[in-house]
Formats: structure tokens, sequence, C-alpha cells
């Protein structure tokens, strides 16, 4: 696996990250949730970064369609019946983003050391990495929609590419 940590970030610093960046993306109050079934469901899409360096793993934020729309429509400030899926794929990416670089941030001070961050990528449907640890995997709901973060130990020869 990656760099052995003996702890990992908490859950409520990353709802602390995650409260943080919904404020921006959403433009709403984010709270911890317990139903994560939808991520089963259709119209499922999933953004990841990866982190290498102290420490190697992924940040994956799994979240329906209508998540990243209407994060889309916040972030470039058109209606949500106006939000085009490429606009919807670029705020998804941007969320996954910012989401990840505030928790590359915790790693490297957990680590002490500095982490580099990815860029990011969006598939529709969900992600998997093969031969990691899921370490944390939380469920938000803002603005009525549901997303979740889940993080990765992750194998460095199976990281994404930093470029």
């Amino acid at each position: 696996m990656g760099t052995t940590l003996e702890t990992h970030p908490s859950i409520e610093e990353i709802h602390g990250v995650v409260t943080s960046v919904g404020d921006l993306a959403l433009g709403a109050t984010v709270e911890q949730d317990v139903a994560c079934a939808w991520r089963n469901g259709p119209g499922v899409w999933a953004g990841c970064v990866s982190i290498s360096g102290a420490w190697h793993g992924s940040v994956v934020l799994t979240c329906t369609v209508d998540f990243a729309r209407g994060a889309a429509s916040h972030m470039f400030q058109v209606p949500i019946e106006d939000t085009e899926e490429e606009a919807a794929r670029e705020a998804l990416a941007e969320v996954v983003n910012m989401v990840g670089g505030n928790i590359k941030a915790l790693y490297s001070a957990l680590a002490g050391s500095t982490c580099r961050l990815s860029l990011p990528i969006v598939a529709a449907g969900v992600i998997r990495i093969p031969d990691a640890t899921i370490v944390r995997d939380v469920c938000f709901s803002g603005a009525g929609h549901a997303f979740a973060v889940t993080i990765y130990d992750v194998p460095p020869d199976a990281l994404l590419p930093l470029e």
C-alpha cells in the first residue's frame, strides 16, 4: 500500500473540508448523511484525484448528475435547466479538486512532508481503484443533493499520473 500512517484525517476533519467546499460549490449548507444507497443507482458520476508523495492515495467524490448540475448552476451562475453536461463535468472536476486539495493538506500535515495532487478525472458511473483500501467513506447531502467522499490508500503504481 501507500506510505503507512498511524492515523488518517478524522471524519470531523473531512466534514469540515466538505462543508467549506459545499458553501463555495453549492452555495448551501452540507450535512453528513447516513444513506448512500443511491450510489448503486442510475445517473451516478464520480470525480477522482490522486495524492502522492509522503502518502499515496486517492479521493473520490461520487454524486448524482443532479449534484453536478447544481454545482455548475451555482458556480457558473446559470439556471439549472440551462446547465449543459460539459459544464456539470467541469464543476464536478473543480469540486473534487477543491476537496482533494484540502484533504492533501491534511495528509501533508499528518505525514510531516508535502504531498502532491493530480489533475481531476470525471467519469459516468462509479470509479473503482484496484488494490486500494478504503480508509474513509462519508456520505453527505446539501441543496437537496446526495454525494459521498471516499479516501483510498493506494499502491504508488496504481495512482493516476500527476501530469
